[in-house]
């Protein structure tokens, strides 16, 4: 796993049909604006991030790219996603917002508080767009479809 990653995993019933549902995934998140999203067996990749022209509302706005992986044996969806553009690009806000205040004012107290405070934004920003991300796929998982049971019970009578 890389530093910059975020695994886990969500659960779908067994009634969910679970070889359509990486295709409902894909459905899915090209209804939140996914790019490059490709279907390999049961898993699929995407990429999102912020450079999207998408609010920050958006399920994929701090992840840059992400798979899902359909696990039919154990009734999960497995996901992966990558903050590191977000790292990336929260340090060079820092840096530039640092060297501006340091050269029209050259505190201590700054030089000591600002990068805990510039951390704690980019974690507190990670972890609301994992939460919203989530969200986003268990909405996903509700609306896949489903077995008909009566069907199938009505198909198996000799």
């Amino acid at each position: 796993m890389a530093v910059f990653e975020k695994t886990g995993s969500l659960p779908f019933g067994p009634d969910v049909d679970s070889a359509d549902l990486p295709s409902h995934l894909v459905t899915c998140l090209q209804g939140v604006r996914a790019n490059k999203v490709q279907v390999h067996g049961n898993q699929v990749t995407f990429t999102g991030g912020a450079f999207r022209f998408v609010t920050s509302l958006n399920p994929l706005y701090y992840f840059g790219t992400g798979d899902l992986t359909v696990d039919s044996a154990r009734h999960i969806v497995v996901y992966r996603l990558s903050y590191q553009e977000h790292i990336y690009f929260a340090v060079f806000a820092f840096l530039v917002v640092a060297v501006i205040v340091v050269n029209i004012q050259s505190s201590a107290w700054f030089a000591l508080v600002f990068p805990f405070v510039c951390a704690g934004l980019i974690f507190l920003g990670v972890r609301i767009g994992l939460l919203r991300f989530e969200s986003f796929l268990r909405r996903s998982l509700a609306c896949a479809r489903r077995f008909s049971f009566a069907a199938q019970a009505g198909n198996n009578k000799p």
